[in-house]
């Protein structure tokens, strides 16, 4: 089974840009952004011959066609029975459209959003910030969302040109623009029509990067599930955006995930748990399965900062002061008590003792 890589070994083909509601796409359950195409039939595309996945398609008019896709949000391959046709009611075989992208570099072609200002366009369109990231927008010219390219630059690039159309064309150019947005709190990918006004910002704060990456959550482990996208802003029978009622949200089944092995996640910003993946196996022919083979995705990792010791400069250090020897007195000898002197006194006087002499005889 082919399996399309670029240089560095990520999977590579045509990433889906967007899915018509009722399509053949969407009941198949490919999904904006995350879903890339590598191989049909087991035939590996090259970015060599774009034109053969379109020629082979179109030969396949109702047959059944196996579809081989990378998911970016589960690093794996699936299986894909899709059937071409034009009776679905909308244009094309499939109701999907494609852009050449790489497993390693589509992650990259994201914007964060970080802020969002009360009151603003972005607000009242339900953005909300450290949830919402933005996928695609759309052109000025057009009426279809496409995804960005080379890092996510062209968003800020198309809404400048957008207000140079609307400086010189303010009555002709609408007030509205088109975004796919990915919700990382629910797993879903849908489209949002956001108004404008009279002014020409979104009033969100937004961000890419390394640090702002969507979260990947390998097959097998707590919270994988597939994206799905559930909000649509165009009819499959219309080119333009529909606004207000017309809105139709749609919830795509679940489907089986299995056996299937998980890349390292990198360390950025998981998500919350996403829906529990329902163990029923479709039997109709746009059914899902997902088979074992995957291929490693180079996804870059932050460098690791050193680590030091950390020191309480409040708390002066401790001291081991070593404790001095024990000495013993030395051992005086005792002396013999002598007899102690008498007190003094007046000194004792015996009896008188006189000179005897002889008598002189007369």
């Amino acid at each position: 089974m082919g399996q399309g890589a670029s240089n560095d070994g990520s999977p590579q083909g045509f990433q889906v840009a967007r899915v018509l509601q009722g399509s053949p796409a969407h009941a198949a359950e490919l999904c904006p952004f995350f879903d890339i195409i590598t191989a049909v039939d087991g035939k590996s595309l090259s970015l060599e011959r774009p034109e053969f996945f379109k020629e082979y398609i179109r030969s396949k008019k109702g047959v059944d066609v196996l579809f081989e896709v990378f998911n970016l949000r589960i690093r794996a391959f699936r299986d894909i029975h899709l059937v071409p046709n034009d009776t679905w009611g909308g244009a094309g075989l499939l109701g999907c459209s494609i852009e050449w992208q790489s497993a390693e570099k589509a992650l990259e072609a994201s914007w964060h959003i970080v802020g969002v200002h009360p009151q603003s366009p972005a607000a009242l369109a339900g953005l909300v910030a450290d949830r919402h990231y933005i996928l695609g927008m759309q052109p000025p010219e057009e009426h279809a969302v496409s995804l960005f390219k080379d890092g996510g630059g062209e968003l800020q690039l198309r809404l400048q040109q957008w207000r140079a159309l609307r400086s010189t064309n303010a009555t002709t150019v609408d007030s509205t623009l088109l975004l796919l947005v990915f919700d990382a709190e629910v797993n879903e990918v849908k489209e949002a029509l956001v108004d404008m006004g009279e002014g020409d910002s979104f009033g969100f704060d937004i961000a890419n990067g390394l640090l702002h990456l969507i979260a990947t959550v390998a097959a097998g482990q707590a919270g994988a599930a597939l994206p799905r996208i559930t909000q649509f802003y165009h009819d499959s029978t219309l080119p333009k955006p529909i606004v207000g009622p017309r809105l139709t949200a749609v919830t795509a089944t679940a489907v089986k995930v299995e056996k299937v092995e998980a890349f390292p996640a990198p360390p950025i910003f998981l998500p919350a748990p996403a829906p529990t993946i329902q163990s029923t196996k479709p039997s109709q022919p746009s059914s899902t399965e997902v088979r074992p083979s995957v291929v490693p995705m180079a996804v870059p990792r932050p460098p690791v900062a050193p680590t030091f010791p950390v020191v309480n400069p409040a708390v002066p250090p401790t001291v081991q002061v070593p404790k001095a020897p024990v000495v013993a007195p030395p051992k005086i000898p005792v002396q013999q008590e002598l007899p102690r002197p008498l007190a003094p006194g007046p000194p004792t006087i015996g009896p008188l003792q006189f000179p005897k002499f002889p008598l002189d005889p007369k």
